[in-house]
């Protein structure tokens, strides 16, 4: 009969190895000398850390610190005294975070909001130390320092991460996400990319998967067109601009700030001002599918043509949320052509959470121009305040559909707009326009304008009006 030998204490810790090695299935680690089985620490290498190795002279013996991240710190609170360095340990002791590689003395500072080089917390303040820090942070949750450059950004580098600081460069990014971060003090608060007066600073080129850009100011910026920046999708990706801000820059052609062709666009707390191009000052969206939520769009100007605030030609314009700040505000915008605040050609405009304006056109539409197409007007959508020569408010042509509907909501209002000719509120060249109990009055609270303008017919309208209108004339309803 085989009998199993009495189980052996190998190495005088009052462990039997040899009973554990049988019940537990753990003959392969009861080989390695000293290895305490009921005390193994993962991560940590498996030895007695009291005990230094046969041959080690103890009066001399190291003590010696385990180094988990392999960054060549070790963890003063673990430790082990041997002759020479077990597996895992280094001699150093001033790792502040043995679980992060980047996290050590002399590290260099990431955007992660954390103290990467062991600062003390009296010593380290995120908005002086990650000034200028630059990181993308990988899909397997590692870090690592980056640079901008003119080159692209695909999706499969990860997100980037900018932290406050002044950036001079044309960047593109093809996939992923970029992460402007913002701080409550220092000299820069925001990461800004700057075109310095000659560069397009961010180029977004969207196929088949979403791009998402938060935080960044883009300032200063010059291109043919978006002088900001320029967002092309081809295919079935959206891109998502949220809380950017984009100001003081040129287009030679459309979209002094932005210039979007194609595909989704969803644009969160969009800031956009002192921009220009001779159309589409603010932005210009060229058959996309767009949604604005919040944010301001204001004092851009279309120095030769239409769409002061906004150039929309084709595609579809959304303005139905409010976010946290309120509702969109298309404000003290300026056109020498038509659409000071809109201007849309052949495109569905829908508006129940915007504020149009205080804009100023030149010709037609100091509020919204509409060419073909349609504007629903509901909910928190105001057409206010704003002035042209015709239409102050509202402009229709091309066979362009309007419809105001005051029943939902806070109450739609096209009212106080002025207008040199008849018209001041909404003047119909060629279009339609219907209005369920909205308020049409104008700045002395007086009733306001309509004009049809094939029979040279003027209408007055106050609050809660309801009518139907083509540019034949108008009847009550």
């Amino acid at each position: 009969m085989h009998t199993n030998p009495p189980p052996a204490d190998i190495d005088s810790d009052s462990l039997v190895e040899g009973l554990l090695s049988r019940h537990l299935n753990l003959a392969p680690l009861a080989l390695i000398a000293g290895c305490d089985l009921l005390t193994i620490k993962p991560l940590l290498p498996c030895r007695d850390t009291g005990a230094p190795s046969a041959s080690c002279d103890t009066a001399a013996a190291p003590t010696w610190y385990a180094d988990v991240d392999g960054d060549g710190f070790g963890d003063a609170e673990n430790t082990a005294v041997d002759c020479e360095a077990p597996a895992g340990f280094v001699a150093d002791a001033t790792d502040c975070d043995d679980t992060d590689d980047t996290r050590h003395p002399g590290a260099s500072e990431l955007c992660d909001g954390q103290a990467n080089d062991c600062d003390t917390e009296a010593d380290w303040v995120e908005d002086v130390d990650e000034e200028g820090a630059i990181s993308m942070a990988y899909d397997d949750g590692s870090w690592a320092a980056a640079e901008l450059s003119s080159e692209a950004l695909g999706s499969d580098r990860g997100t980037l991460h900018v932290c406050p600081g002044d950036y001079t460069l044309a960047l593109t990014v093809t996939g992923g996400t970029v992460i402007g971060h913002k701080h409550d003090g220092g000299d820069h608060q925001v990461a800004r990319l700057l075109g310095d007066g000659r560069l397009r600073p961010l180029t977004i080129s969207a196929a088949d998967e979403d791009i998402r850009v938060t935080g960044l100011a883009l300032e200063a910026g010059r291109a043919d067109r978006g002088g900001g920046v320029s967002v092309t999708v081809d295919g079935a990706a959206q891109v998502t601009l949220a809380e950017v801000e984009i100001q003081d820059s040129t287009a030679e052609e459309a979209g002094g700030a932005l210039y979007a062709e194609g595909g989704r666009l969803l644009l969160e707390e969009l800031y956009v001002s002192e921009s220009s191009a001779p159309e589409g000052g603010g932005l210009a969206l060229i058959g996309v599918e767009v949604e604005l939520v919040g944010g301001v769009v204001e004092d851009n100007a279309a120095t030769a043509g239409d769409g002061g605030g906004l150039l929309v030609r084709g595609g579809t314009l959304i303005m139905e949320s409010c976010a946290g700040g309120g509702c969109l505000q298309v404000q003290q915008n300026a056109a020498q052509g038509s659409g000071a605040g809109i201007a849309a050609e052949g495109a569905t405009v829908r508006v129940s959470g915007a504020e149009v304006h205080s804009n100023e056109a030149v010709d037609n539409g100091g509020g919204v121009w509409l060419s073909g197409g349609s504007l629903e007007l509901a909910g928190a959508g105001y057409v206010e305040n704003n002035r042209a020569h015709r239409g102050g408010g509202l402009y229709l042509t091309g066979g362009a559909t309007a419809t105001c509907d005051a029943t939902s909501g806070e109450g739609a209002r096209v009212s106080a707009n002025r207008g040199t000719d008849p018209g001041a509120q909404a003047r119909l060249e060629a279009g339609s326009l219907s209005s369920v109990g909205c308020d049409w009055r104008d700045e002395n609270d007086d009733p306001g304008e309509v004009h049809a303008a094939t029979e040279d017919l003027t209408y007055l309208y106050a609050e809660d009006a309801s009518f139907s209108c083509t540019d034949a004339g108008c009847v009550d309803e």
